[in-house]
């Protein structure tokens, strides 16, 4: 999963600065790029937060299964239509 987040940021920071450079010059792609590295940065730190959560929830429910229980009823959909 990561692997594939870095490729994909990789090509898309690439195809950014390919347009840009076509469209305004070495500026272009230079500006481009560089208006790419924030989402670049932010984007891992999302990913690793969501698996961070997923282990904890993991865990919790691991350690504590009837509150894995408590919590699929409340949220359990009811068909009361």
């Amino acid at each position: 999963m990561l692997d594939q987040g870095l490729r994909d940021t990789a090509s898309n920071i690439y195809s950014v600065a390919v347009q840009e450079h076509e469209h305004k010059g070495v500026t272009g792609a230079v500006g481009g790029v560089l208006r790419q590295i924030p989402s670049a940065v932010i984007e891992p730190v999302i990913i690793a937060t969501e698996a961070t959560s997923n282990v904890l929830g993991g865990m919790r429910n691991q350690l504590l299964p009837d509150r894995k229980l408590e919590d699929d009823q409340k949220w359990k959909q009811t068909d009361s239509d």
